[in-house]
């Protein structure tokens, strides 16, 4: 099997944001959006909104220009995690990330990140009810015209 993607369809998406609510609650310990790893950008005047995730870039650019070697691979391969023991607060990570997915965390007052709930299915995924978001091989998911898109917009094989 393939090692498992994090895909993101923003037309599924209604901006519940119960994937924020969810995300906190379960990593912060609060039902507050600010301390979410992923992140839904309402556009109320324009009726549209956007998704900020981290794509578990291969390679990525905020690993790749951590001045301490802090944002490393896991023991699998599947995702980036921050050491903190590691982290020196440099916000590089901030800076280089072309998605916006590295996040100040207001209470921590440090650097937080999309850990894909440590490999297991993302408790965004769990509770987006449109189907908005999905985890999973790519070859798994249940629109071949997604996984073949979704393959060569990351450089895959379709």
């Amino acid at each position: 099997m393939n090692k498992p993607r994090f895909l993101v369809d923003e037309t599924l998406c209604c901006g519940c944001l119960s994937c924020m609510i969810n995300c906190a609650q379960v990593h912060a310990g609060v039902a507050s959006p600010v301390e979410s790893r992923i992140k839904v950008l309402l556009k109320p005047f324009e009726g549209t909104h956007r998704i900020t995730y981290c794509h578990q870039c291969d390679p990525a650019e905020c690993a790749e220009n951590c001045p301490s070697g802090a944002i490393q691979h896991d023991e699998t391969g599947t995702y980036y995690r921050v050491d903190y023991q590691l982290c020196i607060d440099c916000r590089t990570c901030v800076e280089v990330c072309p998605y916006g997915a590295m996040i100040v965390s207001p209470s921590l007052e440090k650097i937080i990140k999309c850990e894909l709930c440590s490999g297991s299915e993302p408790v965004c995924v769990q509770s987006c009810f449109t189907g908005a978001l999905w985890f999973g091989s790519i070859e798994d998911h249940p629109d071949p015209l997604t996984s073949r898109s979704f393959g060569r917009e990351r450089g895959g094989k379709p």
